[in-house]
């Protein structure tokens, strides 16, 4: 699997729709990274509040195996409490930080009160976006979407990354038709996916041109 997208980031956040597969994507870079810092520490960080279930603390075993420090904040009820000790690792210069954020206004707003540690020199943020999602159905939904993570997190660039995925089901058909719906959708937005995640198990097929970066992702989460 190839991170180098991250081009060195110290912090690397991961936005976009809820059940667009941000968690995914930060647990295999998180472990992807560490495997490639060896020593240096990389935590993933748990900000999702926005559901019960499919969250980066579900898999805990794999990604503490895997040399990642997992940082997150119980919930109780429906009051979920933001993860303890986070200003800590942001002020770090040493560490690496993966982010997974929640996927609505909460998620967003939880961020934007850590926005100040956020250099733009020392961080990327990825815009993930499914285009088998409700909220990504057109251009427009895609657009209102970053509108809203923009002002609620006061993150600025986002950089997309395809994931056109149906879980179990996904095959060749799903990941090519899917890529070409995201260019599609976002043409005429001022935004230029370029990144593509696609299961392990497709590993070996061929995408288009216009992608440049393929993520080839491990599935830790369990779905029903």
């Amino acid at each position: 699997m190839s991170w180098e997208i991250a081009n060195g980031a110290r912090n690397i956040i991961f936005v976009g729709e809820s059940g667009c597969g941000k968690t995914e994507l930060a647990i295999n870079c998180a472990l992807a990274l560490k495997k490639k810092v060896g020593d240096v520490r990389v935590t993933l960080l748990d900000m999702d509040q926005s559901k019960p279930s499919f969250r980066a603390r579900d898999v805990r075993i794999a990604i503490e195996g895997g040399g990642v420090e997992l940082v997150f904040g119980e919930q109780v009820m429906e009051s979920p409490i933001v993860p303890p000790g986070i200003k800590k690792r942001l002020m770090d210069p040493a560490g690496i930080n993966v982010l997974d954020v929640g996927g609505n206004e909460i998620g967003a707003v939880n961020m934007g009160q850590f926005a100040e540690f956020f250099d733009r020199r020392d961080t990327v943020v990825f815009f993930v976006i499914s285009p088998y999602r409700l909220l990504s159905l057109d251009g427009v939904h895609i657009q209102r979407m970053i509108k809203a993570v923009k002002e609620f997190s006061h993150l600025k660039d986002f950089r997309p990354i395809g994931n056109p995925n149906m879980g179990e089901y996904t095959d060749g058909d799903v990941v090519i038709g899917g890529w070409e719906m995201i260019q599609e959708r976002l043409n005429g937005l001022n935004l230029v996916c370029e990144i593509a995640a696609v299961p392990e198990w497709l590993s070996e097929i061929v995408l288009p041109e216009s992608c440049r970066h393929r993520l080839t992702i491990r599935r830790y989460l369990q779905y029903p």
